[in-house]
């Protein structure tokens, strides 16, 4: 899942939320709880407003499209709404949200962010003879899934975007785009590898773990592991020097009763010393040039 989602840097500058994204199950007829710790990171008071409203997916690189509305029908607001919280120069404050869902409530996730938007009253911007306060915002993403229990994960490949040919000299780069048919976010797992016309693979990389909100899609990454250093996200990309004919294939994980690895996509590759062919050409038509006049003697 995508960390905070910043209106403008001033408020991440200042103020801490915790955590950034979360992740909750809410069983039909019971109630739950959760709770996101604020600190008030700089030398002034800061008065917060909270206000909870849905995000979308992008379908590509799982960045929440921050909505205007909420459409979660299950959070216990009192008629006075949210209000505000003023926090003293590096105070820490908590604001808990309550959810309740009555027996038989529709199998859902809900995907939303609780945006806390401040004024910032020593900073003003001049637009000819008025001036205004510049007001910042800062979010914590929360995925509620309503469900009685956790749902089967449902995560398949649904294309992968690669150039059919490649100069067998140059950077060879493609994105498998994964997608989530269940209804409740999964977490990515798998690996992808370009394997030679004989099946021995050439290159092979794990699938970083991110998050792929149910009934959405998202580009994998590859699991970048640097010795010394956290596993870090990157692109499924390598300096070729492949030649011929290869195969990409991406599988995911699926916890199928057998535990086994199913191969979801496999598409062909051309990778051709695309400088030397001009060369090879005329070559051959010397060469063709050369039987045709000895033909003809």
């Amino acid at each position: 899942m995508a960390q905070n989602q910043g209106v403008d840097q001033i408020s991440l500058v200042n103020l801490s939320v915790s955590p950034p994204s979360a992740y909750l199950r809410l069983k039909p007829g019971s109630s739950a709880t959760h709770t996101i710790t604020l600190e008030n990171l700089s030398n002034s008071p800061l008065t917060i407003s909270p206000e909870v409203v849905d995000f979308k997916p992008d379908g590509q690189t799982g960045v929440p499209q921050v909505q205007k509305t909420l459409s979660f029908p299950y959070l216990d607001i009192p008629e006075s709404g949210l209000g505000t919280l003023t926090l003293e120069p590096k105070q820490t404050a908590q604001l808990t949200l309550k959810f309740k869902a009555p027996a038989g409530s529709q199998v859902k996730e809900y995907p939303m962010t609780i945006l806390f938007h401040h004024q910032n009253n020593d900073l003003t911007v001049t637009s000819g003879n008025s001036q205004a306060q510049i007001s910042a915002s800062i979010g914590s993403n929360l995925v509620v899934l309503v469900a009685d229990r956790d749902l089967e994960p449902q995560l398949k490949v649904k294309s992968i975007q690669a150039p059919l040919i490649t100069d067998t000299f140059q950077v060879f780069e493609f994105s498998p785009l994964l997608e989530n048919g269940q209804v409740s976010a999964t977490i990515a797992s798998g690996s992808a590898s370009i394997k030679n016309w004989q099946g021995r693979v050439a290159v092979n990389w794990q699938i970083f773990p991110d998050v792929v909100l149910g009934q959405s899609t998202r580009q994998a990454q590859a699991l970048i592991d640097i010795l010394g250093d956290s596993p870090r996200p990157g692109t499924f990309k390598l300096k070729s020097k492949l030649w011929g004919i290869h195969s990409i294939q991406v599988s995911t994980t699926h916890q199928n009763p057998e535990g086994a690895m199913v191969i979801d996509s496999t598409q062909s590759r051309y990778f051709l010393a695309i400088p030397i062919i001009p060369s090879l050409i005329l070559i051959l038509l010397g060469i063709l040039a050369v039987y045709i006049k000895f033909i003809k003697r």
